[in-house]
């Protein structure tokens, strides 16, 4: 039997493998980057789109908040200012009254020219008239409707000591107004007579020219039952009247201070109007202003066209970007498959000139191994991957060890025909010729190497045949001595096959002692131990012995991968640094 060495340091375990890492496999809609790309976009655009509608419900709605606070600024003013005038009309035709109920009518007529002549200017007429409505003193010339004078002496008669308010009526030949009067009682409780007022309208329709508010706006005046007293529009002053026997909104409840938001007005097909109604304080009268809400929004149309405008350029860029990407994308995938049938014609003329490819990275370690390797070496790539070549006790030099292909590396340099041997599990010897060339980086830095390998066994084997046939004949010829001359064979053999230990066993067919002989123990190798243990004379075993059964059968036996074919000799061998296990060649002795 042979022993073969190697310096390499034994494993501390049997079997030692790279981790792995397991990749969740995304979904195959992800193997399509530019359908990616288009869904992307897609969602994209369809976010601007969803975002720039916000905006502009966001903006609709400020602007309407904006709409009804300016109306309610409005209305509140107008209550101010009508309820002013209300207020002191009111305060006239109670004096007057009571003035004409105490101390006559003429009495009454005096005090009431003296306080109108204090009001200079305001276009309102003053009445004094008499239980069956004639005037008892008027403070300009102006002829009465008696439906409007019979309304207020029945409402007189009903609602004794409260201002009663009609519906805007014609006054005089060009005019319209509303008319408030008060009734003068006598002691016993009978109408004597109306202390009464007509107010213009031309008044109010300064005052809504004033508040500017456009074709659709509207000021209106009612009653506290909802009658209609007047609306002033653009086209001139209605009365409930004119728009429908007596037209009533309904009366609204009060609120806090006397103001809400509401549509008093009531126009036939004009929907869509902002409005705001408030009480007069002490009186049953309202005031409302409202005014269309689509032109008081006008403006809103054109921030809402240029929000529209900004979304279909940004969508315009978006469409054009991905468009352009998309382009892109395809060229680079054009590029990609181009590299991949161009690594793939690469790999198939490098199978016709050699038996595998590899690749390493900046730390030398294995990163791509082709099949060929496996074939060779016996051993599947991911054992092998993940670390250098020289972390494997398997794989050693031939004729030298790692120093010179450490040395090259380091350098950055090219190697050519680097022979290793590879001892497959089942302990057969294969041997592999590598070459290989460094891959650099733009800045000059090493990204690993790349490179081939080729099977050599049947080239060194037979190499290593001739050698050895050779030397053996030569020994044979040459030396005299038996022993010495298988004592030459042997060293000569293991030289040859670079092993650092071999000897020659006799199996005695009568007792079955198994004996070692001649020998050769590389020189400088510390195995006296193992020696020792080797030159043992053994019980041999014909049937179930592997020693026994190679002799008995004339074969050589070499051993390359050490069993524990003896518990203490193993333990020496490896002690030794000497590796092995049995295989059976297939020359005869």
């Amino acid at each position: 039997m042979i022993y073969m060495t190697n310096s390499t340091k034994m494993p501390t375990e049997l079997d030692e493998r790279p981790n792995r890492t397991h990749r969740m496999r995304l979904p195959a809609l992800f193997d399509n980057p530019g359908l990616v790309l288009t869904i992307g976009a897609l969602l994209l655009g369809a976010a601007i789109f969803a975002a720039n509608e916000q905006v502009i419900r966001d903006e609709r709605a400020r602007a309407a908040r904006g709409v009804e606070q300016r109306v309610e600024a409005l209305t509140r003013t107008l209550r101010d200012q009508v309820g002013a005038e209300v207020a002191a009309l009111d305060t006239l035709l109670r004096t007057a009254s009571g003035v004409m109920q105490r101390d006559g009518a003429e009495v009454a007529a005096v005090r009431m020219a003296r306080m109108v002549a204090m009001r200079s200017g305001e276009s309102a007429y003053f009445f004094l008239l008499n239980a069956r409505g004639g005037k008892i003193w008027e403070s300009s010339a102006l002829e009465l409707d008696n439906t409007i004078v019979d309304q207020h002496l029945a409402a007189g008669r009903v609602q004794a000591g409260r201002l009663h308010i009609t519906p805007v009526h014609a006054l005089g030949m060009n005019d319209q107004g509303v008319y408030m009067s008060h009734p003068v009682m006598d002691g016993e409780g009978r109408l004597t007579g109306l202390a009464l007022v007509a107010i213009s309208m031309d008044r109010y329709q300064r005052i809504y020219g004033e508040m500017n508010l456009g074709d659709s706006g509207m000021l209106q005046m009612l009653r506290g039952d909802g009658t209609v007293i007047a609306s002033i529009a653009q086209d001139g002053v209605t009365t409930g009247r004119q728009q429908g026997n007596e037209q009533r909104t309904g009366i609204v409840p009060r609120s806090g201070d006397g103001c809400g938001s509401a549509n008093l007005a009531v126009l036939p097909n004009n929907p869509g109007r902002t409005g705001n109604f408030c009480w007069l304080d002490g009186f049953p009268l309202l005031v409302g202003v409202s005014v269309g809400t689509a032109e008081a929004m006008a403006g809103l149309q054109v921030t809402e066209l240029r929000y529209r405008i900004i979304a279909v350029l940004l969508l315009g860029l978006l469409v054009g970007g991905t468009l352009i990407l998309r382009a892109l994308l395809s060229r680079q995938q054009r590029i990609q498959h181009a590299l991949r049938d161009s690594e793939t014609r690469f790999r198939a003329l490098n199978a016709l000139g050699s038996d595998w490819y590899w690749e390493t990275d900046a730390e030398h370690r294995l990163t791509d191994l082709s099949e060929g390797f496996s074939r060779v070496s016996g051993r599947p790539a991911a054992e092998v991957l993940g670390r250098p070549g020289w972390d494997h006790v398997f794989i050693t030099p031939v004729g030298s060890d790692w120093t010179e292909r450490k040395t090259l590396v380091t350098r950055c340099a090219p190697f050519h025909n680097f022979v290793v041997r590879y001892v497959r599990p089942e302990g057969v010897v294969t041997y592999g010729s590598i070459s290989g060339e460094p891959i650099m980086a733009a800045d000059g830095a090493l990204k690993g190497y790349q490179g081939i390998g080729k099977d050599v066994t049947a080239e060194i084997v037979l190499r290593q045949r001739l050698r050895m046939q050779h030397d053996v004949t030569r020994i044979l010829s040459e030396e005299k001595d038996a022993a010495l001359a298988i004592h030459g064979v042997i060293e000569t053999i293991c030289r040859t096959m670079e092993w650092s230990w071999g000897a020659r066993r006799h199996l005695d067919t009568k007792s079955l002692l198994l004996t070692c002989h001649e020998h050769w123990l590389m020189p400088g190798l510390r195995a006296d131990d193992f020696v020792a243990l080797a030159l043992e004379p053994k019980q041999g075993d014909i049937r179930s012995g592997t020693v026994s059964c190679a002799i008995m059968q004339s074969e050589i036996m070499v051993f390359t991968d050490h069993t524990s074919i003896s518990l203490r000799r193993s333990k020496a061998a490896h002690a030794a640094g000497l590796r092995g296990g049995s295989r059976r060649s297939d020359t005869p002795q």
